[in-house]
């Protein structure tokens, strides 16, 4: 018996296991809620929600390393799937939230600690690799184009042009992702999937959110001249793709 994986786990070990390896879809999806309730004007709302994101966010931040150490061959083969790349996701969309709420400094710590999560699961998730795939693979995109609506955030907010442009990678890196994985999608998830299959939706649209932030963040600084013009279109192409 190992304390890696014990024979008889206690509640606390329990919890651990009962933590699931998408549990950073929680965050994201709190957060993206709380953008939606602030930009309709329902601070209040907002902010609760914020606040619960912002706990659970803690609260899973703890939890990595107890269950590295009490769960390690689980979470050595949970982090070479497209559902640990939720971290990334619930992280920028926080960090984005947090930025609306005027503290820019927030949000740039959440840029750069999404910015390396990303940059160590990318590799893992990518090498075990597993076609025909399903919806649950977009994750690779939402996470991609997060990254890129939480940089032009900062970067409009800050004024920083370099960070608004660098923004303009994971943009494009998303939507080669998107390409990627649609090519190796089952498309029997369609029929008998368990529903994962309307992310198709869901990474299109967080790529169109991350076009309209670079072209309002584009607008605002003055920069990329007729190539805000290009990013439009593309946020309205996407637009459409994402409404069929």
């Amino acid at each position: 018996m190992t304390l890696a994986e014990p024979a008889t786990p206690g509640a606390f070990v329990r919890v651990l296991d009962w933590t699931p390896p998408a549990a950073g879809a929680e965050v994201m999806g709190t957060g993206i809620v709380s953008v939606a309730l602030s930009l309709d004007g329902e601070e209040t709302l907002s902010r609760i929600l914020l606040v619960i994101a912002g706990v659970t966010w803690l609260a899973l931040g703890a939890l990595v390393p107890l269950r590295a150490w009490c769960l390690s061959v689980r979470v050595r083969a949970e982090v070479r799937t497209p559902a640990a790349l939720t971290s990334v996701a619930g992280t920028a969309v926080l960090g984005t939230r947090l930025v609306m709420f005027g503290w820019a400094w927030a949000g740039i710590a959440a840029l750069a600690i999404a910015a390396i999560l990303w940059a160590l699961l990318l590799g893992p998730v990518l090498a075990c690799w597993r076609t025909p795939t399903d919806g649950s693979s977009l994750v690779l995109v939402v996470a991609t184009e997060s990254l890129a609506v939480l940089a032009a955030t900062v970067g409009g907010v800050e004024r920083t042009h370099w960070l608004l442009v660098l923004s303009l990678l994971p943009f494009a890196l998303g939507l080669v992702f998107y390409v990627f994985v649609i090519a190796r999608f089952d498309l029997r998830e369609l029929t008998v999937g368990y529903g994962d299959h309307w992310i198709t939706g869901g990474a299109l649209a967080i790529s169109t959110l991350a076009a309209a932030k670079l072209v309002a963040g584009a607008k605002a600084l003055a920069i990329l001249g007729g190539g805000r013009g290009v990013l439009r279109d593309v946020a309205l192409a996407l637009w459409v793709l994402t409404m069929l």
